[in-house]
């Protein structure tokens, strides 16, 4: 009897006595503790909440941009087609094209590679100089490791002629004495690394590379 009675009064002390954590300090009930996860589990949706109205904020502050609407290759002329326009935040809209001249993009094109949907930025355009009366463009097929890879429209480049092989008074490749302006860099789909490069050029000039054998890019000239 004695003995059931110590025990209560045990249990009961056992009960009341608070609990300490590892470090021997008293520990927060459990009902605090609880109390705490739903204040931050609360915070936390708040901060979403208010996330996604900020963002709702900046997208009807959006400006339309000139964006491509499929993979643009460096050198490359520029079509209607390959053209789409793309929202992005007025704070950032002055580095793309703007809508309203993506139309000056159609015939030009691009130093890099521009993804599908991206906008399309401002310095990434290759500018194409007018055309003097007497210049002439002349497209050229050349073949690959005849050409620098990272060449692009509005470099200068200095050529090497070599004359059609078939002909009967065939001679020595020719160095062309006067810079030549590239106008584009045009990508073959056929699986290689091959070239169309399209260049300005006298119509001098322009007959000597319409009877060429082979084109080769000799050198870059700096501007």
């Amino acid at each position: 009897m004695v003995r059931a009675q110590v025990r209560r009064g045990v249990e009961g002390r056992t009960a009341s006595a608070p609990a300490y954590d590892g470090d021997g300090e008293v520990a927060p009930p459990r009902h605090a503790r609880r109390r705490s996860e739903l204040v931050l589990g609360a915070a936390l949706v708040a901060a979403g909440v208010l996330g996604s109205l900020w963002l709702q904020r900046a997208g009807s502050e959006a400006v339309m941009v000139a964006g491509s609407s499929r993979r643009l290759e460096a050198g490359r002329p520029i079509e209607s087609g390959d053209l789409v326009a793309v929202a992005v935040p007025r704070a950032i809209a002055g580095a793309f094209v703007s809508a309203e001249d993506a139309g000056d993009l159609v015939g030009g094109s691009t130093r890099g590679p521009i993804a599908p949907g991206d906008p399309i930025p401002r310095v990434m355009v290759a500018a194409q100089p007018a055309l003097g009366p007497d210049d002439v463009l002349v497209p050229a097929l050349v073949e690959a490791g005849s050409f620098p890879p990272d060449l692009a429209p509005g470099d200068r480049v200095l050529l090497a002629v070599a004359p059609d092989p078939t002909m009967l008074e065939a001679r020595p490749p020719l160095m062309v004495d006067e810079p030549v302006l590239v106008w584009a860099v045009q990508h073959r789909d056929d699986g290689t690394d091959d070239a169309i490069l399209t260049f300005v050029a006298t119509a001098r000039l322009a007959l000597q590379l319409a009877g060429a054998g082979s084109i080769r890019v000799a050198t870059v000239v700096a501007p």
